[in-house]
């Protein structure tokens, strides 16, 4: 088995991610307590394509408590088979507009 061995990149990092109305509130919360502000990653053309949760070396600043939906991703393109995922409503979220409201 070929197994893709991440490249910790951050490219598949993206503004819009699917994720359930606890998630959401649980990103205000995060970003309330910790003063976190959208990083723009001004050196890329779309930056408002990426993530804001990156920084400047395309690490996660919320790593730990990330949505579900990034920690089940895996770069090969396949998905964990977690119930979590399908159990609860999710939306597609501009996450710049939704937590940030910028």
């Amino acid at each position: 088995m070929n197994e893709f061995k991440c490249k910790c990149c951050g490219e598949c990092c993206s503004n819009f991610l699917p994720l359930s109305i606890k998630e959401i509130d649980r990103l205000k919360d995060l970003v309330k307590k910790r003063k976190l502000k959208p990083n723009k990653r001004i050196f890329e053309e779309h930056y408002l394509l990426s993530c804001p949760f990156l920084d400047e070396s395309s690490k996660c600043i919320i790593y730990e408590d990330r949505p579900l939906i990034c920690s089940e991703f895996r770069c090969d393109f396949k998905m964990n088979d977690n119930e979590e995922l399908i159990k609860e409503n999710r939306f597609l979220v501009d996450l710049r507009k939704e937590i940030f409201k910028s």
